[in-house]
């Protein structure tokens, strides 16, 4: 029996019913489709599940096919890694500490990218001690050598060679016989100690650790031998050392002496250093004076004891008459130079001027760490004249029951306001006392009206009177009774609490 003639909402309920799973979108348009005709849509819903079913079954099992795919995809992509082979989490983060560490090596000493292998093996004999490798690469480095090549002489022997070139020692050389020192390189094998010879200064030497090297030669042949020696081993240093001469009287090595005298944290460094780093980076002072700064917080105390007489002293050289390039300094020399707060701001604000307006990479953070110190000691020397100028304003207020905040801010103004008013009133009740009216309700006239000045604010920001608001809100915290001004406040009293 047809049901064309029934009314097509009725079907539709009637459908829906019969096919509760189907979307009620898709039984509509089916009904659309078949111009209302119930059984035929009947007849199709029935087909739609049969449909449904075979597309559930065929992604079911396309899902199951790709994911044995994947599988065997990753067992083939995968190799077999020996259990030997695997890296645990704490290697893994070792290995990336290392890496960073010959990162930061080669960005403080500007080593080449090609030269970066080389750069590892001085990391690596160093067991990655920043100090260590620096005085090692500054001292030895040579890029024209493999590293199997590469010369080893460690801070201890060039501490030790430091105190052997002290010009008090130069008598004693030549009075008595001395063995030669051993320096161990790592291409050749250690030098055999040799029979006492008298040695006698060498006007060829080159300057080390401030002082001209002993050189433990005894006659003219062999010192044109040593000479010609050494001269080899200079010119295999390469670009760290090449191309440039060590003049103690020059600009730059007087500069760089006002910089040390400048920080007392760079007198830990050797003087060795110094020479080093001014042949490798070639005079550049700036450079030098980067890498000390890096590195002399990680120096060691040096403790040598060869004698009373061989302690090491650093060179000395003519301070330069221009201002020493910015390095942080203590922030107590300002107060012992007795430089005052805007002295101290104005040289910090030229200081992050020229942080801003310097190209050099490595002289930016100089001028801006410099700028930072400047600050805070700016800071500090306003903290300590301010509470200077508040005590003094405190002991001419005990005498004339008056205080004046200018010159103070807001929290010395509050404090020392708390401080004058405890003695003012201190001395109202102490009065009362002595005449026995100390429990009277009324004002007591045994002490003058104090006053404070506050001043109007026309010198604040804004012209908004800071002082004088914070003033008021405290007098009236602490229920102290007062006749305001235009310039300020007369206390006349206090409530009971």
């Amino acid at each position: 029996m047809s049901q064309v003639g029934s009314s097509p909402e009725e079907g539709f309920l009637k459908i829906s019913e019969m096919f509760p799973d189907i979307p009620l979108g898709d039984i509509r348009s089916v009904l659309k489709s078949v111009g209302g005709d119930v059984e035929r849509s009947i007849e199709e819903l029935l087909s739609y599940n049969m449909i449904e079913a075979e597309k559930t079954q065929e992604v079911a099992e396309r899902s199951r096919d790709d994911d044995k795919t994947v599988q065997v995809e990753s067992a083939e992509l995968e190799p077999a890694t020996p259990d030997d082979e695997i890296m645990s989490l704490s290697e893994i983060q070792e290995c990336l500490k290392k890496i960073d560490f010959v990162e930061q090596a080669q960005e403080l000493l500007r080593i080449k990218p090609e030269n970066r292998e080389l750069l590892e093996y001085y990391a690596a004999r160093n067991h990655y001690k920043l100090f260590n490798t620096v005085l090692d690469v500054l001292e030895n480095f040579d890029p024209s050598l493999p590293p199997e090549n590469q010369r080893y002489i460690s801070y201890k022997t060039l501490a030790m060679e430091g105190e052997m070139q002290r010009p008090d020692l130069e008598k004693k050389a030549l009075e008595s016989p001395v063995k030669k020192m051993e320096i161990v390189e790592d291409a050749k094998p250690a030098v055999q100690e040799e029979p006492p010879i008298t040695v006698r200064p060498a006007a060829h030497s080159r300057v080390q650790g401030g002082y001209r090297l002993i050189a433990p030669l005894s006659n003219d042949e062999n010192d044109d031998a040593g000479l010609q020696k050494k001269k080899k081993k200079e010119n295999r240093r390469g670009k760290a050392s090449a191309g440039y001469v060590i003049n103690a009287k020059s600009d730059e090595m007087k500069e760089l002496q006002t910089i040390r005298r400048s920080n007392s944290a760079l007198s830990r460094l050797p003087d060795s250093f110094f020479v080093d780093a001014m042949k490798f980076f070639h005079g550049d002072v700036d450079a030098v004076a980067y890498v000390a700064s890096n590195i002399a917080p990680l120096a060691p105390k040096r403790r040598i004891n060869l004698g009373e007489s061989a302690r090491e002293k650093p060179v000395d050289l003519p301070a330069k008459s221009v201002p020493p390039l910015p390095v942080t300094v203590h922030r107590q020399s300002a107060q012992r130079s007795g430089k005052s707060y805007p002295d101290l701001l104005r040289e910090a604000q030229r200081l992050r001027s020229e942080a801003k307006r310097s190209n050099d990479r490595t002289l930016r953070p100089i001028y801006a760490s410099a700028a930072s110190q400047k600050q805070a000691e700016a800071f500090d020397v306003l903290q300590s004249e301010q509470r200077n100028s508040a005590n003094s304003k405190l002991i001419q207020a005990r005498r004339t029951n008056q205080i004046d905040f200018h010159g103070l801010d807001v929290n010395n103004a509050i404090n020392s306001c708390k401080l004058a008013l405890s003695s003012w009133w201190k001395d109202e009740m102490q009065a009362r006392v002595s005449n026995g009216d100390n429990l009277r309700s009324v004002k007591a006239l045994r002490v003058e009206d104090f006053r404070i000045i506050t001043g109007r604010g026309l010198h604040s920001a804004g012209g908004v009177p800071r002082i004088k608001l914070a003033v008021r809100k405290y007098l009236k915290e602490h229920q102290y009774i007062f006749d305001e001004e235009a310039s300020g406040m007369t206390v006349t009293g206090r409530r009971h609490p």
